[in-house]
């Protein structure tokens, strides 16, 4: 993937993630401690202030028609995972490895929303996503549906890796035709694919650095970007890049591409404010939203016309992050992972460190799999 940007455009200072402030670590400190101490209770109310309920295997679209639940209930997948277990495969990644210790983290409610909003700029990425997914009618099924391949692709074994991502090719093989500014697409082509892995894994590590448990230093960044690099190859990214100077510079190399048009402008006004939203989860979607635009590029926010978060936004971002992540728990995946990699663990008490407190999960159940709008 060349990292080059045109005759007559300035690259931008690669960009350096800003870490938590001082308040911002003091509000996650205070509110991951009370969330941790009333985990139970807080549970179902963080779960509806989200609009989201316990996981079912079935679900309804707005349109009435069934919406297939769970992809473990594929038979492709259960055999792979089932291959996995047997064999107690530690996936792509493994217990050492950064991606999972960024992506168990509930900084990826915030990522979510800046890797969808970079998306948003590539005109012909957000065709595809206009005509082709049911995006408008069933937005949390497809945040749900992301989330399941991202946490899938990340903490299974590696058949279910491969499951996973040979089951969105041939579902990206049908999602192919023609914007609105009269261009083809196809959502198999490696230069669209190699957009939104840099727009995912930019912002992921970006919200990790600011609201995760334990920000990552320039090491951990350019480790980070180098494991993910497995994904964008199995996924079909030529040459994707594998340290954060060279993610910065590929991104900056699509800026001729970008733009922001009546589509653009119709789906950021739709991702600000959900329709359908339940009254009592807005205040907390406005944070995640805030949080979610200091996690983009400055040259990326500035095409988006993202004002600057304002700092107590950020502040209580934060804090609602660092809750989610104490009260709700380990995500499934990640549990499984651990029960898989070593069985002794399975059904015992899971203690996870680094975060804003050490914390025990006895009494939590897993949350369901944090979204990441792709």
């Amino acid at each position: 993937m060349a990292g080059r940007l045109p005759p007559g455009f300035v690259p931008h200072p690669v960009w350096d993630p800003a870490g938590p402030t001082l308040a911002e670590v003091l509000a996650g400190a205070g509110s991951g401690i009370g969330a941790a101490l009333a985990a139970p209770a807080l549970r179902s109310g963080l779960l509806a202030a989200l609009g989201r309920g316990p996981s079912r295997r079935a679900e309804r679209t707005s349109g009435g028609r069934a919406r297939p639940g769970p992809a473990a209930e594929r038979p492709a997948l259960r055999e792979a995972m089932a291959l996995d277990s047997a064999t107690a495969d530690p996936g792509w990644f493994g217990p050492g490895s950064v991606a999972w210790r960024v992506q168990a983290d509930a900084s990826m409610y915030v990522a979510g929303v800046g890797a969808f909003a970079l998306q948003l700029l590539h005109p012909l990425a957000l065709a595809g996503v206009a005509d082709h997914s049911r995006f408008a009618e069933d937005f949390f099924g497809r945040i749900v549906a992301t989330a399941e391949f991202v946490q899938g692709v990340t903490f299974g074994g590696r058949a279910e890796a491969a499951a996973r991502v040979e089951g969105v090719r041939r579902l990206h093989q049908r999602v192919v035709g023609t914007a609105p500014d009269g261009r083809r697409y196809d959502a198999a082509d490696p230069d669209l694919l190699a957009w939104v892995h840099l727009g995912e894994y930019l912002a992921i590590a970006a919200a990790y650095r600011r609201f995760g448990a334990r920000p990552l230093g320039p090491g951990d960044l350019d480790r980070y970007v180098s494991e993910s690099a497995v994904v964008a190859t199995a996924m079909g990214v030529a040459d994707p890049p594998r340290s954060w100077a060279a993610l910065d510079a590929a991104a900056q190399a699509y800026r001729p591409t970008l733009a922001v048009g009546e589509q653009t402008v119709s789906a950021l006004r739709f991702l600000s404010d959900p329709p359908g939203l339940p009254a009592r989860a807005r205040a907390a979607w406005r944070l995640l939203w805030a949080g979610g635009m200091a996690c983009v590029p400055p040259w990326a926010a500035g095409l988006l016309g993202a004002a600057p978060p304002a700092r107590a936004e950020l502040v209580a971002c934060r804090a609602l992050v660092r809750a989610l992540d104490s009260a709700l728990g380990d995500p499934p995946a990640l549990v499984a992972a651990r029960s898989r990699s070593d069985p002794a663990r399975s059904g015992s008490d899971l203690t996870r460190s680094g975060s804003d407190l050490t914390r025990s999960r006895s009494g939590a159940e897993p949350r369901w799999p944090a979204p990441l709008l792709g």
